[in-house]
């Protein structure tokens, strides 16, 4: 069988500034070593947004990594924002799905026996209906979150009228797909498929399973700035610390976390990320911070919570506070970590109550209750609950996000799709 494989993404292609861009290098990795396996003659298209060196998310080593790659070739795709943004706004997607679809429906399929187009999070969706599906071409929509699940943009002026356009962007993607054969969702997380099966009127039968989670073939490299050593200097002497890190937005709950201090009465240490532009919530982080005593982090060098989690050698909190999460990377990274000195708590909401069975292998709590999580936290932060959770959730990650063998399992699916 010759293969072709179109994977698009506006971030983890040439760029790296989100969970999106963690997952898609996964994908990318997993693939081709799947078809390296299966001894299959393939070749893979990437398709990203234009970025250049001073994009915003841009990662130099991310593109080197993928321009090294064989059968790999990379495809830059206008969206009308010149470079300034990968994700954009609805007007944006629109011009990138044109651009790519443009580009994908210009190669000659005849010279492959199947063709497999997935395209990653709501930019894209609009490939559903502008690319033709058939027995020989599949294609796939993995949406990470939705706009019903993120409101980031909730405090502009004209929100109303950018969700409804937004929401509009993602219905009639799901509608073609409904209707369309050989046309699916890819599902990252069980709270996900429920989400658009019941939010969006999504059909079972259209919904393949490719949970998110860790690749076991190969350590991840992570780079540090040796900035990140300095910035360290002033959270490693204290005797245990609270650490919580998100983007700069009202649903990832920095603010919850910063106020939790108030109760649990652990230093705090908080990372916030922007967007590369002023946001007005990081003056409220700030206000927050201050009055609690916080240490607060805007924007330091990529990587920083990573060199926190690694290298902080006593009994650390690690918050996830967010009020609305599909899935969290993050989870499962420090599980994979394997240390006895992290004890991951999540506020029990959307797909985190997920990932976590509470007090078995995390601890759950509602930050609305700051009194209440406080006493639930203090009551499991010991050196022998911390222990025992990170015993069961090793046995968690393999059985459950193993992502390598959640990809075969979705690639295999989609080669044997002929009806």
């Amino acid at each position: 069988m010759k293969l072709l494989v179109n994977l698009c993404a506006h971030d983890g292609i040439a760029s790296h500034y989100a969970g999106v861009g963690t997952m898609v290098k996964r994908y990318i990795k997993a693939i081709k070593k799947y078809l390296d396996e299966l001894g299959l003659e393939y070749k893979i298209n990437l398709f990203s947004p234009v970025y250049y060196e001073n994009s915003f998310g841009y990662s130099k080593t991310t593109l080197d990594e993928h321009k090294k790659l064989e059968n790999v070739e990379i495809f830059f795709v206008q969206n009308g924002t010149e470079g300034k943004s990968g994700f954009g706004n609805y007007e944006n997607w629109d011009i990138l799905c044109k651009n790519t679809a443009q580009k994908i429906n210009s190669i000659d399929l005849d010279e492959y026996d199947k063709v497999i187009t997935i395209f990653n999070d709501t930019p894209f969706a609009g490939l559903s209906y502008m690319l033709p599906s058939s027995n020989k071409h599949i294609i796939v929509w993995i949406p990470h979150s939705t706009t019903k699940i993120f409101q980031a943009s909730s405090k502009l002026e004209n929100f109303k009228y950018i969700r409804e356009k937004e929401l509009a962007w993602e219905s009639r993607a799901i509608e073609h797909i409904n209707k369309t054969k050989f046309c699916y969702v890819g599902a990252i997380c069980e709270y996900m498929a429920k989400h658009l099966e019941s939010d969006y009127k999504l059909k079972d039968s259209k919904i393949l399973n490719i949970t998110n989670g860790e690749l076991f073939f190969e350590n991840e490299k992570l780079y540090f700035d040796p900035k990140i050593s300095e910035l360290f200097e002033k959270i490693k002497g204290y005797d245990s610390i609270l650490l919580a890190f998100a983007r700069a937005e009202e649903d990832k709950n920095l603010t919850g976390a910063m106020l939790l201090k108030r109760e649990l009465g652990l230093p705090t240490v908080i990372i916030a990320r922007t967007y590369g532009e002023y946001d007005p919530i990081i003056d409220e982080y700030k206000r927050v911070a201050q009055d609690v005593g916080c240490d607060l982090f805007v924007d330091p060098p990529f990587n920083f919570s990573q060199y926190i989690l690694n290298n902080f050698s006593k009994n650390m909190v690690l918050l996830i506070p967010s009020e609305r999460e599909p899935m969290g990377l993050i989870i499962n990274e420090v599980r994979r970590l394997n240390r006895d000195n992290i004890l991951i708590v999540a506020n029990d909401r959307g797909g985190l109550r997920e990932q976590i069975d509470d007090t078995k292998d995390g601890i759950l709590v509602d930050l609305n209750n700051m009194s209440e999580s406080a006493k639930k936290i203090k009551q499991y932060f010991n050196n022998y609950d911390i222990m025992e959770m990170n015993r069961r959730s090793q046995k968690v990650i393999r059985q459950k996000y193993d992502f390598y063998e959640n990809l075969k399992g979705f690639i295999t699916e989609l080669l044997e799709e002929n009806e």
